[in-house]
């Protein structure tokens, strides 16, 4: 005998409840936000840098230019979750807290973002080389790579206009194995490379200025220091 289509719907209903299929039983799975929490380092007192700071609008590294949090569980390999995504892209999160953590700084005449007007006299780009969570045997970590660059002009033409360029990564372990954990690890891992590159930038920007080339040749005995 034929069965009606209400018969048919009965079945397949049936025959859902029965297997216990999550999505019909409690519906679609939600997608949980991140986002890192930290306190802008303090420093100890000093004079201001007379130099007014614009933090221009950062890049990412191909695989974390999206809000999807990105885990590697072996090298060479990078996935990203569905259900667990930061509250903005790495980019977007890594420039306003560099510039909420100068700004909080006290170490400059000011501070502004890229999307403020400001008449700046010095330029800081950044590109987010690495930003995701280290599966391992042990644990988890968050991973942090930061390139920046520091520059006299809002567009550098020239290599004298380009103070210095340096790299920054840190990694911080995970007190568990789940995203939360990762976003109190990422958090501590920003707020150093954050410390490090404003010190950075003041020590530059607060030192005698030295011949033509001379920052370029102090730069490079920076990074072989390193």
């Amino acid at each position: 005998m034929r069965k009606t289509p209400a018969a048919l719907f009965g079945l397949i209903l049936a025959a859902v409840l029965l297997t216990g299929c999550p999505a019909a039983l409690h519906g679609p799975r939600t997608t949980e936000y991140y986002m890192p929490e930290y306190d802008s380092p303090s420093f100890e007192s000093r004079p201001p840098a007379p130099f007014t700071i614009l933090v221009k609008s950062f890049g990412a590294a191909p695989p974390y230019r999206s809000a999807r949090i990105v885990y590697s569980e072996a090298p060479f390999k990078r996935n990203a979750y569905h259900y667990h995504q930061w509250r903005s892209e790495p980019a977007d999160m890594a420039a306003y807290f560099l510039t909420r953590d100068f700004r909080n700084s006290g170490l400059f005449s000011g501070v502004f973002s890229y999307d403020e007007e400001s008449a700046a006299t010095r330029f800081i780009f950044g590109t987010v080389e690495e930003f995701y969570e280290k599966d391992g045997p042990d644990g988890w970590t968050a991973v942090f790579a930061l390139s920046v660059t520091l520059s006299s002009e809002n567009v550098p033409q020239s290599p004298e206009e380009t103070l210095f360029q340096r790299a920054y990564r840190v990694e911080r372990k995970c007190r568990e194995r789940n995203p939360k954990s990762l976003a109190e690890a990422m958090s501590a891992a920003m707020s150093e490379v954050s410390r490090q590159v404003i010190l950075d930038v003041y020590q530059r920007l607060a030192a005698p200025a030295g011949p033509p080339g001379d920052e370029r040749e102090r730069g490079r005995a920076d990074e072989s220091g390193r």
